[in-house]
């Protein structure tokens, strides 16, 4: 079972498992506070790490093994009683997701893993509830030579959801056309 959840889950598992294990070995999963080498993915680093936290991936692969068989056996249960299981999937992702530190280069992060600008919403006529600061990193959307990459991200996520969901709901779907800009410099001189 753990061989096919593997082949079936390859296109994430691997690079999930590897981020649980460094998450406890190094006590945080805010990976921007990890060693230099790893928070930039050296191959060097990816390599000593997989190797030294074996075990610990393996465990997690288990884990991961166990949760999914899990869950199948309720979607039998749901589909057996004509339940629609409907998932959400959100438009952005949060700094510590293992998917920002696998795909980094596709967000607008500082080398050294901090944000000078997030998403929110900027206070003016359409901001019902007046200026917002939801702080995640933002996409790369203006450098062209990304779209293939960041069209493989939403891939990933898609893929995933669906086989977990009947129906998958794109929170804040509008953010592909436009989104609004948090500069948290000019923030800090606000506040």
């Amino acid at each position: 079972e753990i061989k096919t959840f593997i082949k079936n889950n390859k296109y994430w598992v691997h690079g999930y498992t590897l981020f649980c294990a460094l998450r406890d070995h190094f006590g945080t999963d805010d990976w921007s506070r990890w060693p230099t080498e790893i928070r930039k993915r050296e191959k060097s680093a990816i390599s000593y790490f997989q190797k030294r936290l074996a075990p610990q991936i393996g465990g997690q692969l288990m884990l991961q093994t166990q949760l999914h068989l899990a869950y199948q056996m309720l979607q039998v249960r749901a589909q057996k009683y004509d339940i629609l299981l409907i998932g959400d999937m959100p438009f952005y992702l949060g700094l510590n997701s293992p998917l920002v530190w696998e795909y980094q280069h596709l967000f607008d992060v500082e080398k050294d893993g901090e944000l000078r600008r997030v998403s929110g919403v900027l206070k003016g006529a359409k901001s019902h509830f007046g200026r917002q600061i939801w702080g995640h990193p933002l996409y790369k959307w203006q450098d062209k030579s990304l779209v293939s990459g960041l069209y493989k991200l939403f891939e990933i996520r898609v893929r995933y959801l669906a086989s977990l969901y009947n129906y998958v709901r794109f929170d804040h779907a509008k953010g592909l056309f436009a989104y609004g800009v948090i500069d948290l410099i000019d923030h800090k001189r606000d506040t």
